[in-house]
């Protein structure tokens, strides 16, 4: 079995990287920023190791996992001030996005004909 795995590994290190961007999704060991889930961030001083089609590509070990203050608590660890300040990721918060009304309650719709008749 150790021997099955030294190959595989050995395999790995000399793969080229893919040449579609679907390739990226799944590989072990490139990845595309825009891969990258939703708790997932790339490890400080990480570098990219080629260009793929104007994307940055970086290795799949620069990628760390992401947790939130409270996923932090729940493992019975405390996250640093400095680190409070300056997280790491942000996310836009979830739930429809609403129109912003005017204050007056008008919207910015094209004025019914009436109303440019009057004007004139």
């Amino acid at each position: 079995e150790l021997h099955e795995e030294s190959e595989f590994v050995e395999s790995m290190a000399f793969e080229a990287m893919p040449t579609s961007i679907l390739g990226f999704k799944k590989h072990p060991r490139f990845c595309l920023k825009m891969h990258m889930g939703k708790f997932e961030c790339l490890a400080p001083g990480s570098k990219p190791v080629g260009v793929f089609k104007g994307n940055a590509v970086f290795n799949r070990s620069s990628i760390k996992a992401c947790f939130t203050e409270r996923q932090w608590r729940r493992k019975m660890r405390v996250v640093k001030k400095a680190e409070v300040d300056r997280p790491a990721k942000k996310l836009e918060p979830r739930g429809r996005k609403r129109k912003k009304q005017k204050p007056d309650g008008a919207d910015d719709s094209t004025p019914c004909p009436e109303e440019t008749a009057n004007d004139a």
